[in-house]
């Protein structure tokens, strides 16, 4: 039997790729010459195939290459482009996000590369630099994730490893097998079915909203660029679309220039025009031209300023923070959301639990797109990719457990490394609890030294719930420097200008994830009393904190843990569009006495602040942290009751609210909100009236006073 040579075997994976419409996930591992002998090789098989081929090689430093290089921190403006081959160095750091973002640019036929170092999996992982707090270098960084990820590769990866022989092939499929990837000028039967949905929110019952979820090179943007076309063609003329960066629409836009220049379709493509495209419709009844436009706006545009169109396209919009998705939907009446199940950007499944339920007092409608259409069924790096990330592993339902037979116990993360499936049962869990939750997160999961997880168990040692925490301080103060990572005690010492506050330890409590099926019954308070006695009890640390996007409900279960509120970011968070709010639980008295002490400093400042930074917080976060805040008990200016004038006593009005946040929640909602905002955060009367069903000040002055006469 002749031997194969290295060329031989590669010409043939070539081969079967074109054929059967498929990519694959290739490791190179060995030294360097190794690597390098099969790169070379595969660039001039590559060319020879076609001159023309396009590579991406994602590196941290630029070296010399034949390969088109990009440096990693810039691979996310990469996207919307297909590549024949996509290079990682695990010498330059292997991110577990990048290689999923880069997996979804490369078009049937092509591979992504790991190019990996003997030994690879228990050296220094550079991808881990961002997450490694002070003082922790990269040699500090647990390996979890590399023996993790070495035995999914194993698994689900063709492995050229020095000293062995070349793999076997698999055959090509059976053309029953497979689909026709001829890129049409038609939407599949597929994306037909979608777009009649689309066009049901077009032109049907307004404020009935459609999700498209779909897994990466299913023809989701496509599709909304044949629905633009033919929602011209059915006389709309105005169509925007948002995302969180521009380059998510450009597919959109692509598709939409693409099918007008269908000779079929009575729609042409014109030009492009600041914000998109612009298109020439035209009418077979009366023969006249009709301009249409596909328009980007920014999502903070749209909320800002009403815009006039008829229906807004929202893509990627996992992307987007919930409050955000919220407020687009609460003011347009005809919208479509499409987002990616699984990928670099946060998981689908988790946006999907957390959406359905912001939009559970609508009637919305949801469709899935399962076909792929940029590669074959069963393409064998997309398994490979999910199955490495665990970016498609559904959350494993578990019933028959009692809630009081569950164990409550602290699980040191190297074990992880031994027990793949614990390992996914917590990043399942993780996943469906936020849906912004990303690769990166399994590998700081499993590498991070810093990092404390509990779990509470059941019998079977099923993890029904999970709390994440990483230590912070303990750190020397120098001045003007600032320190990776010790999120709290850095910002306490900047806002307090105490840097006592770096010198003490502490747990910051990232993460408490619940099973869905086993919310609400106490489970996530037992958990962190479990820990926070243990901790307590063995003087770990000075105190916990939390850093969280605030909410009323957020609040309320940290307050009720014995937490007190500390500091609210001034700015809103870009991945919850909400203000981020810090609550400590002192352990000993020098501790409990300096929380004390920056809270009662706090209240003023947080007073003072709604009427200037804060004047646009949400009404029950205003009222929620009002009521842990102590303030001086003033009487309510009984005048304003019998005619004297509200710029008479505002100030008594806003000393007298402070107190008394309790009464004002007792309030009917319209006016609760109208409270606030005018004796509180003192917005104009007109901003105060609006969402109210009050025409007038007078009237609502009015209301104001009968209510505060008798109270409900």
């Amino acid at each position: 039997m002749v031997r194969m040579t290295k060329k031989l075997w590669f010409n043939h994976l070539l081969a079967r790729l074109q054929q059967d419409c498929h990519r694959e996930l290739l490791v190179i591992q060995g030294d360097d010459v190794f690597r390098q002998d099969w790169l070379d090789l595969i660039f001039t098989n590559y060319s020879s195939f076609n001159q023309n081929f396009s590579s991406i090689e994602v590196v941290e430093q630029p070296f010399p290459s034949q390969f088109t290089q990009c440096v990693n921190q810039q691979l996310a403006h990469q996207l919307g482009q297909e590549k024949d081959l996509a290079i990682f160095h695990s010498s330059q750091g292997i991110s577990p996000n990048q290689l999923a973002q880069a997996s979804g640019m490369i078009k049937a036929g092509g591979l992504c590369i790991l190019c990996l170092e003997n030994d690879w999996q228990n050296k220094i992982n550079p991808a881990m630099a961002s997450y490694l707090s002070y003082p922790h270098q990269l040699k500090d960084g647990r390996n979890g994730f590399r023996l993790f990820l070495k035995d999914k590769l194993q698994q689900f990866a063709i492995q050229l490893i020095q000293n062995q022989p070349l793999p076997q092939l698999t055959a090509p499929l059976s053309s029953k097998q497979k689909i026709s990837l001829n890129k049409p000028l038609e939407p599949t039967q597929v994306q037909r079915a979608g777009i009649k949905a689309i066009e049901s929110v077009a032109f049907g019952h307004r404020h009935r909203p459609l999700l498209i979820n779909a897994d990466r090179g299913r023809g989701k943007s496509s599709m909304l660029g044949f629905a633009a076309i033919e929602l011209f063609q059915s006389g709309k003329t105005r169509i925007a679309i948002t995302a969180a960066n521009p380059m998510q629409t450009k597919q959109i836009t692509a598709k939409a220039i693409e099918f007008a220049t269908n000779s079929q379709n009575k729609v042409v493509f014109d030009k492009k025009v600041p914000r998109g495209v612009a298109f020439k419709a035209l009418n077979s009844d009366l023969k006249t031209k009709k301009d249409c436009f596909i328009a980007f706006y920014s999502p903070d545009e749209l909320i800002a300023n009403k815009q006039d169109f008829d229906i807004l396209f929202v893509d990627e919009a996992a992307h987007l923070p919930l409050p955000i998705l919220k407020q687009l939907t609460d003011i347009y009446s005809r919208i479509v959301f499409a987002s990616t199940d699984s990928g670099y950007e946060g998981s689908g499944m988790g946006f999907r639990l957390k959406f359905a339920e912001l939009l559970s007092d609508l009637n919305y409608k949801k469709i899935t797109l399962n076909q792929p259409l940029r590669w074959n069924n069963n393409d064998p790096l997309e398994h490979a990719i999910n199955q490495s990330l665990l970016l498609s592993n559904q959350l494993t339902k578990i019933n028959n457990t009692k809630i009081a037979e569950l164990e409550y116990k602290q699980i040191d993360t190297q074990s992880l490394t031994a027990d793949t499936q614990l390992t996914e049962q917590i990043f399942q869990l993780l996943v469906q609890a936020h849906y912004q939750t990303t690769p990166n997160n399994l590998m700081q999961l499993l590498e991070d030294p810093t990092l404390i997880l509990w779990l509470a168990l059941n019998k079977n040692q099923q993890p029904i719930a999970v709390l994440l925490a990483f230590k912070e301080g303990g750190i020397e103060q120098k001045k003007g420097q600032r320190f990776r990572g010790h999120l709290v005690p850095q910002l306490l010492a900047k806002q307090t200008h105490d840097s006592s506050w770096l010198n003490r330890k502490s747990y910051r409590i990232n993460r408490i994830a619940v099973q869905p099926n086993f919310q609400r019954q106490g489970i996530a308070t037992k958990l962190f009393q479990s820990f926070s006695k243990e901790t307590c009890q063995n003087n770990l640390v000075d105190y916990l904190s939390v850093s969280f996007a605030a909410t009323e409900a957020l609040i309320l279960f940290w307050a009720k843990q014995n937490f007190i509120p500390l500091y609210l970011g001034i700015k809103r968070d870009k991945a919850s569009a909400t203000h981020s709010l810090s609550m400590l639980k002192g352990f000993n008295k020098a501790t409990q006495q300096a929380v004390i002490n920056t809270h009662d400093c706090y209240a003023t400042q947080f007073a003072y602040l709604l009427q200037s930074s804060f004047q646009q917080l949400e009404t029950a976060v205003v009222l929620q942290l009002l009521t842990l805040f102590n303030y001086s008990s003033i009487d309510f200016p009984e005048g304003y009751l019998k005619g004297q004038p509200f710029e008479a006593v505002s100030e008594q009005l806003q000393q007298w609210s402070l107190r008394h946040a309790g009464s004002i929640k007792s309030l009917p909602t319209p006016l609760q909100a109208a409270w606030v905002k005018k004796n509180l955060q003192n917005l104009p009367w007109k901003t105060t009236l609006n969402n109210t069903p009050f025409s007038s000040r007078k009237q609502l002055e009015t209301a104001f006073k009968n209510t505060i006469l008798s109270p409900p």
